[in-house]
């Protein structure tokens, strides 16, 4: 459940897109339980900082196809869990990828990605209480 918004290119604020769509992970609640949702969300803190390192990895080495696949797990990841900017941000830099594999715009997109991390886990126990 992403961009329900006219996200086309890269001059579109993220702001505009809440950080975390409460109703994806309230639904996942609904079916699975808590245990699921702290598990699911645990699950993303843990994969997706490893993700952000191996990303960092893949650019230094030109290595586009590791990078793109990182990009697009993180995207997937953020999305089953409703966070909509940082899921958004990751499908800018996998279309990056795809579209002009350019290592200085890669690492923008890294960088910009890493940001978006850290305010979701400057925010996480705030976010787990209102699920």
């Amino acid at each position: 459940m992403i961009a329900q918004y006219p996200l086309t290119d890269e001059n579109t604020p993220l702001n505009i897109l809440p950080f975390l769509r409460l109703e994806t992970p309230r639904m996942l609640k609904q079916y699975g339980g808590s245990e699921v949702v702290k598990m699911s969300f645990e699950a993303f803190t843990q994969e997706t900082s490893d993700l952000l390192i191996a990303t960092a990895q893949a650019i230094k080495a030109n290595d586009y196809e590791t990078t793109k696949r990182h990009f697009h797990s993180i995207k997937g990841s953020a999305a089953s869990l409703g966070l909509e900017q940082i899921a958004e941000q990751a499908r800018r830099a996998e279309l990056q990828t795809m579209q002009d594999a350019d290592p200085q715009k890669l690492a923008t997109h890294q960088e910009a990605l890493i940001d978006l991390y850290q305010k979701y886990r400057q925010n996480y126990a705030q976010y787990m209480a209102q699920i």
